[in-house]
């Protein structure tokens, strides 16, 4: 256990102004854990919270927060491929499920896209069952996908 230094960090967002925090994040996620990006695709805005803990070669991090996104760019991992290890303990199909129902919600929105059943909608976002896609749109949305149909054909 020589030359092994134990050291703890801790970061946070709620501090800083809406417009500050995609950036913060992704400055201190760039230095303290090797070169990475950050993305936000919260509807309410960016907030964060991470404690860092480092001990020797292997850095650990509990991130709390608003749905975001933490990526390595290509030339990072080809740069140092043994530093570019990441495991993530979060799931992302709350993430994938989110992109899926915003793009039906577009869909559902635009007028040229009237000519698409909702099925066809939810089979395009990659939705196999249009029960399950109802489902989801309506516990996220509080509206059905007839319903924003309905609301977009009439504006």
């Amino acid at each position: 256990m020589s030359g092994e230094c134990i050291s703890s960090k801790r970061a946070s967002t709620d501090d800083l102004p809406v417009d500050q925090r995609v950036a913060f994040w992704g400055q201190y996620n760039a230095s303290t854990l090797v070169g990475l990006k950050c993305s936000s695709f919260s509807e309410t805005g960016f907030s964060a919270r991470e404690d860092n803990l480092s001990l020797d070669r292997v850095r650990v991090a509990h991130i709390a927060g608003t749905q975001h996104v933490i990526e390595r760019d290509g030339s990072m991992i080809r740069s140092v491929p043994k530093e570019s290890v990441f495991v993530s303990l979060v799931q992302p199909h709350r993430f994938i499920l989110e992109k899926r129902l915003q793009g039906a919600f577009r869909l559902l929105s635009q007028a040229d896209s009237c000519g698409l059943d909702i099925a066809e909608i939810a089979y395009r976002q990659g939705f196999t069952s249009q029960a399950h896609f109802a489902r989801a749109f309506k516990a996220h949305y509080g509206r059905t996908p007839s319903d924003v149909r309905a609301s977009s054909v009439g504006q």
